[in-house]
């Protein structure tokens, strides 16, 4: 057994997970290529901690409740819904039933199995047993993750009533159900979350605005290059930093600007600053830690990020290429990514650091991005 789980991780490693997402291009995490209402698209990705997640939901159960988790969840249901429609995600069953568990497989869950059954209206019902899915924490299934189910089948069945509710969870197994809401059990009433598909894609603007500049940079961070170096590994089904074990995770761009727009701002920081400064923590002591971060969200998709010293207690982020999805979820002033430095650099050099927004702008189809770190 040892021995196949080592061909099976290499399988997944070195050919499945490389063919999905492309990890050598700075800045940019994309799939291959898909032509999609006679348009060639290749989807933008961001790779997200899942403890990020972890954080926000505690946070926004805690203190708006159900409005708010109903919020987190449509956010990911518009997200598995952008990821089906603009990969031309296969619709035939005899296709889905099988590439569905290989594909969210290598990097959402330890193993996911996948039964189709048909109701006596010939409704189509979804059930998924998830193994250690990630997002998920003291038996609660991730509301986002949970919501990207829900979007993901919406598009495959084309149905945007396909909802997506947990029936239980034993040994870190979680059983799912992804169906229209009359055709539930009753069991699987109480723990529906209903939702309409949130946003509107523009597919010849997704694809001019997220298209690889000709000027990236050839010694760029990469995930390739952070898992030659040990700073990122996988392995069963998580892609791991190593420094803290917290497992990274595919967003497409819509889910991470949605969030940002449905909630407030101090909701996304704070969940981000916490989960950083814990990661700072963990570190240390750092030589360079603008450095340090900046090459860690470079490779993880969020565009060629640049610190540059305006004065001794002053600096500017640049995002170059930072993740566009339209022009209504693009004007964000990124609570995610100043929660990430501010919380990082507090942690490593003991200091209250602040991070606000500058400015974001759109520059021959290059989404460019600034924040400001103010130390005090």
């Amino acid at each position: 057994m040892p021995k196949l789980d080592k061909v099976k991780d290499f399988f997944i490693k070195r050919i499945l997970l490389a063919n999905i997402f492309k990890i050598n291009i700075p800045g940019y995490l994309i799939t291959s290529s898909y032509s999609i209402e006679g348009v060639k698209v290749a989807m933008r990705t961001i790779m997200m901690p899942d403890r990020f997640l972890i954080n926000l939901e505690d946070s926004v159960e805690k203190n708006i409740g159900a409005e708010g988790v109903k919020a987190i969840y449509a956010a990911g249901k518009g997200d598995g819904y952008y990821v089906a429609r603009i990969t031309n995600f296969p619709r035939d069953e005899k296709i889905y039933k099988t590439l569905v568990p290989s594909f969210f497989g290598t990097l959402y869950a330890k193993e996911i199995g996948l039964t189709i059954v048909k109701t006596n209206q010939h409704a189509t019902v979804i059930n998924l047993e998830v193994l250690e899915p990630a997002g998920s924490e003291n038996e609660r299934y991730s509301y986002w993750i949970a919501g990207a189910w829900a979007g993901f089948f919406s598009r495959i069945l084309d149905n945007n009533k396909i909802e997506c509710a947990v029936r239980g969870v034993e040994d870190g197994r979680f059983s799912l159900v992804n169906a229209e809401v009359k055709y539930m059990k009753p069991k699987d009433m109480g723990k529906i979350i209903e939702s309409d598909i949130p946003g509107r894609l523009d597919i010849l603007q997704y694809y001019a605005n997220n298209k690889l500049p000709a000027d990236l940079p050839v010694d760029g961070a990469t995930i390739k290059k952070l898992m030659d170096e040990q700073i990122l590994t996988y392995d069963s089904g998580r892609m791991i930093l190593n420094k803290d074990k917290c497992r990274y995770i595919p967003f497409e761009s819509f889910g991470l600007l949605q969030l940002e727009k449905s909630l407030l701002d101090n909701l996304i920081l704070d969940a981000s600053y916490k989960y950083f400064f814990e990661l700072g923590k963990s570190y240390g002591v750092l030589r360079d830690p603008y450095l340090f971060l900046s090459r860690l969200l470079t490779a993880l998709g969020f565009g060629i990020v640049t610190v540059i010293k305006r004065n001794d207690k002053k600096l500017e982020v640049v995002f170059k290429g930072y993740p566009w999805f339209s022009e209504e979820l693009s004007d964000t002033k990124a609570p995610f990514v100043r929660g990430a430095f501010s919380g990082f650099i507090s942690a490593i050099m003991e200091k209250d650091i602040t991070a606000s927004f500058i400015s974001s702008k759109l520059d021959n189809g290059v989404f460019i991005l600034s924040i400001a770190l103010v130390l005090k």
